[in-house]
């Protein structure tokens, strides 16, 4: 597990291993869902790369 800080803004950074590991690329949309004390992050693949499939839970 990796732990991340949420900024000021509410942003949070996906570790360059999991990036790298998953092939995620900048520009690249994702979805955040809420699925009890979890937050999961989705791709959206009606916009990014059709070829990476796929939930990861974080």
């Amino acid at each position: 597990m990796t732990t991340v800080v949420v900024t000021s803004k509410g942003r949070v950074t996906v570790p360059k291993h999991i990036r790298q590991r998953l092939g995620m690329k900048k520009g690249e949309r994702v979805n955040f869902m809420e699925e009890g004390d979890y937050i999961v992050l989705r791709r959206d693949f009606r916009r990014s790369n059709k070829k990476h499939k796929g939930a990861h839970v974080l």
